[in-house]
């Protein structure tokens, strides 16, 4: 775990919502780009979760984190997005210094989701280095974080505030 003397401060401030429509919202709450997917992913959506992340890391430099919540009403993603995010991630890896990924389904739906996050893990495979987590809830995932970047003392209320932002998921 870092001293707080190393880890950037952040003053208290709210949610800022970048994007929460068509199945993914997107916000940043301090340090971090937090993203809820509710619906499938697909080619838009991941190109608003591109934008999104470019322009927090270029705002928070090398000290950004990412936080990613994904429901269980999310599909997996094919063979083309799941390498569009990959290449997001690896393309910021310098700048994104932590990464946690809350996978809200069971069972094999969240096998699958977890066969898509071994894609990413394996972009950094420097020795030592704690860059991506994988948890079972939001709680766990925010935890992770919080031992290694600055989160607010109310960053889950902030992503449970971006979550209600979303409308509920397409009827299939």
């Amino acid at each position: 775990m870092e001293s707080s003397a190393q880890r950037p401060l952040y003053a208290a401030s709210s949610l800022r919502t970048l994007s929460a429509e068509d199945g993914i919202a997107i916000g940043e709450i301090g340090p971090v780009c937090v993203v809820i997917w509710r619906e499938a992913v697909i080619a838009r959506r991941v190109q608003r979760l591109a934008t999104a992340i470019l322009q927090v890391v270029e705002q928070k430099g090398h000290g950004a984190g990412l936080f990613v919540v994904i429901e269980a009403t999310c599909e997996r993603p094919d063979d083309e997005q799941r390498q569009a995010l990959i290449a997001i991630v690896a393309s910021h890896e310098d700048k994104l210094k932590h990464m946690a990924v809350t996978i809200e389904a069971t069972g094999f739906r969240a096998a699958l989701v977890r066969s898509v996050l071994a894609g990413i893990s394996l972009i950094d495979r420097r020795p030592g280095r704690r860059f991506h987590r994988v948890f079972g809830d939001v709680n766990a995932g925010a935890a992770f974080l919080r031992q290694h970047l600055e989160l607010q003392a109310d960053f889950l209320a902030c992503v449970e505030d971006l979550r209600r932002q979303l409308a509920p998921p397409a009827a299939t």
